[in-house]
């Protein structure tokens, strides 16, 4: 599904709820510069973390697609941005928040600025998102660094995917055969805690964006 982008006027909130702070207008004219991200999912030891470029207007809800893909989500929960602006989601599947469709990550958040996104209430894998610095201009998303696999979905948080790796690492632990089934593996070594390939992700972002979310340049 292709979300429609659109800039927030000048001197108005996004949204009529009152915890939705006024945000600046976004540039209307000229190359708008990149951003490069360091987006690390809170809790987990040793870090899972990605740095991605990305074009500093891409909406929030744009930027929710690229996380999803760099992290190995399958976007089958709901999810919210915070930011000191407000709190931004999908409207109508949450109360309270904003419509990220209508934000540029670039008016919530400057150069060496953080904001969270977290998916799924369920399992609350949290995520810093940090602006570490601005760049030339990018056509599109990328992911240019990062350390280890996302986890499984469904795998109950930070804690539980500690626990699911604790259980397949022992082949005598109760639990380990029903984990295998559970995660669809054949054996535990298909689970690959410290796989990560940058080009991999890279790739995927660009599909997705022929497929339809866009991860360029807001329109």
């Amino acid at each position: 599904m292709l979300f429609r982008s659109g800039k927030a006027a000048a001197g108005t909130p996004v949204d009529s709820r009152p915890e939705i702070n006024v945000l600046p207008s976004a540039p209307d004219q000229g190359p708008a510069p990149g951003y490069q991200l360091k987006v690390t999912l809170k809790g987990s030891k040793p870090p899972i973390w990605r740095r991605l470029q990305v074009p500093s207007d891409l909406s929030l809800a744009e930027l929710h697609h690229v996380i999803q893909v760099s992290f190995g989500w399958d976007d089958s929960h709901l999810h919210a941005f915070e930011t000191r602006q407000g709190r931004f989601g999908q409207p109508g599947f949450l109360d309270g928040v904003g419509d990220e469709r209508r934000v540029a990550l670039s008016q919530v958040a400057a150069p060496k600025g953080k904001i969270s996104y977290t998916y799924d209430f369920g399992d609350d894998w949290e995520h810093d998102v940090l602006v570490e610095r601005s760049t030339d201009p990018v056509p599109a998303a990328a992911c240019i660094g990062g350390r280890r696999a996302g986890p499984p979905e469904d795998c109950g948080g930070i804690w539980g995917y500690a626990f699911l790796l604790d259980v397949l690492a022992d082949p005598d632990h109760p639990d380990h055969d029903d984990q295998l089934e559970c995660l669809g593996l054949d054996d535990a070594d298909d689970l690959d805690a410290d796989a990560f390939d940058p080009e991999v992700i890279t790739q995927r972002l660009a599909e997705l964006r022929r497929a339809g979310p866009a991860t360029g340049r807001r329109r």
